[in-house]
C-alpha cells in the first residue's frame, strides 16, 4: 500500500502542471523570462544571478555543458551534444568574465564537440580562440590541430603541433597529429607530381604544337564563331588547317575547308569551290557569286592573342564556350576588313602583323557585283 502510494506521489511530482499560463507554473517550467517585475520568482531568480559574478555563470554554464558532453558520448547521442554547445556558447556570452583561463577552456570544450559532431572549420575557430585566451591550453592546441588537419590545412596544422609540443614536448597526441601529417601532405605532394607528370604527357601534343604555331609567328585567339573542336593538325611538317568562309550576304550561311595546307593557295581552294563542276550557292539565286565575281576578306584584330597557357588548354581540351569580348573598332588595333590576294597562301596571309586568328583562320566572301559589298565593308552591314 505505501509503495503504490509512493511511486504515485513521484509520477505526479515529475509531471508538468496542466492549464493556466506560464505565471501560473513554477519558474522551473518557464519556457521564457516573464516581463511582469513583480513576479516573485522572476524576482528570486534575479536576486540569484545579481549575487552570481560573471565568471561564476561562466563556469555553471561549463558544468552543464560537461555533463551534456559525459551523457552524449555515453549515449551516443548527437541532440546531447548539441545541447553542450548550447550551454557552452550561453556561458562564452555572458558580459564581463574576467577568468580568462576559464574562458580558454570552454572555448576549447567547444572545439571538442564541434570535433565530435564532424565541424571542422568551427572546431578550428574556437581552439584560435582558447588559444588567444590563454596560450598555454595545451588541449586547445591538439584540437586545433586536430581541426586543421580534418581540412587539409597541413601549414596550420603543424605550426598547432610546434607550439604545443614547445609547451608539452612529451605529448603523444599532438605528436601522432604532427606525424601523420607530414606522412599525409608527403603522400599528398607526391599524388600532385604524379598527375602533373600524367597532365604533361597528355598535354604533350598540344605543347608541341602550339610551340610550332609560335615559330611561325601566328597570332591565336579566342574564337569569334562557333568551330566546334576544329584545331590545326600537322602533316610532314606542315601545319593543315581548318577553314571556314562566311558569306555575309547569305546571312552567313557558310563553307569548311577541313584541309587547307599553311603553302596552299587561296586560288587552289576558289578553284575548286567555285568550278565549273561544283554547284551553286543555294541561297545565290541571281548567280552573283561565281569565281570571277568573288573578293575573300578577313577581319584585322580579330581577337585578342592568348597567352601560350591558355593555347596549350584549347588545343588539348577544346575552346570555352564563351566568346571574347570581340575586336576593338577603334586606335591601332581597331578592326578593319583586309583584302585577300588569291595568289597568296594561307600561312602569308595568317603571319600578317594585324592578323589575330579567332582560333581557326576565318574568312569572309563577297561579291563584287553586288550593292551589298560596299555596304558590309562600311560598316552598314552588321557582322552578325
Amino acid at each position: 500500500m505505501s509503495s503504490v502510494e509512493e511511486t504515485g506521489h513521484d509520477q505526479h511530482r515529475n509531471q508538468k502542471p496542466q492549464g493556466g499560463d506560464q505565471d501560473s507554473l513554477p519558474a522551473l517550467f518557464w519556457d521564457e523570462m516573464p516581463n511582469d517585475e513583480d513576479n516573485p520568482d522572476l524576482a528570486a531568480i534575479n536576486s540569484i544571478i545579481e549575487d552570481t559574478s560573471p565568471d561564476e555563470r561562466l563556469l555553471g554554464f561549463k558544468e552543464q555543458g560537461n555533463r551534456a558532453l559525459q551523457t552524449g558520448m555515453q549515449h551516443r547521442k548527437k541532440f546531447y551534444l548539441r545541447q553542450a554547445i548550447d550551454q557552452y556558447t550561453q556561458g562564452l556570452q555572458v558580459e564581463g568574465i574576467e577568468d580568462r583561463p576559464l574562458k580558454s577552456v570552454v572555448y576549447s570544450n567547444r572545439a571538442h564537440v564541434n570535433l565530435l559532431l564532424g565541424n571542422y572549420r568551427n572546431a578550428l575557430l574556437d581552439a584560435k580562440d582558447a588559444i588567444l585566451y590563454d596560450e598555454r591550453n595545451i588541449k586547445a592546441y591538439y584540437r586545433a590541430a586536430k581541426a586543421a588537419a580534418a581540412i587539409s590545412l597541413w601549414e596550420e596544422c603543424r605550426s598547432f603541433c610546434a607550439k604545443g609540443l614547445e609547451l608539452d614536448p612529451e605529448n603523444e597526441g599532438i605528436a601522432k597529429i604532427l606525424q601523420g601529417s607530414v606522412a599525409e601532405e608527403e603522400k599528398r605532394r607526391k599524388a600532385a607530381a604524379a598527375e602533373a607528370a600524367r597532365q604533361y604527357e597528355l598535354k604533350k601534343p598540344a605543347a608541341e604544337m602550339a610551340s610550332v604555331l609560335e615559330s611561325r609567328g601566328w597570332k591565336i585567339g579566342r574564337p569569334q564563331f562557333g568551330i566546334d573542336s576544329r584545331k590545326p593538325r600537322i602533316e610532314d611538317g606542315e601545319v593543315r588547317w581548318p577553314v571556314l568562309f562566311f558569306y555575309p550576304e547569305g546571312g552567313m550561311q557558310s563553307d569548311a575547308i577541313e584541309d587547307f595546307g599553311e603553302h596552299d593557295t587561296f586560288k587552289d581552294h576558289l578553284d575548286v569551290m567555285f568550278g565549273a563542276d561544283a554547284p551553286p550557292l543555294a541561297w545565290d539565286t541571281d548567280a552573283t557569286y561565281t569565281r570571277d565575281s568573288i573578293e575573300i576578306y578577313y577581319l584585322s584584330h580579330a581577337a585578342k592573342p592568348i597567352a601560350r597557357n591558355d593555347l596549350i588548354e584549347a588545343l588539348f581540351g577544346g575552346w570555352p564556350s564563351v566568346a571574347d569580348q570581340g575586336p576593338e573598332r577603334y586606335g591601332p588595333q581597331g578592326a578593319t576588313w583586309i583584302r585577300v590576294k588569291t595568289v597568296h597562301t594561307l600561312g602569308q596571309v595568317i603571319s600578317r602583323d594585324d592578323h589575330v586568328i579567332p582560333g581557326v583562320p576565318v574568312f569572309f566572301i563577297l561579291s563584287k557585283t553586288t550593292p551589298f559589298k560596299n555596304d558590309f565593308l562600311e560598316g552598314n552591314m552588321p557582322l552578325l
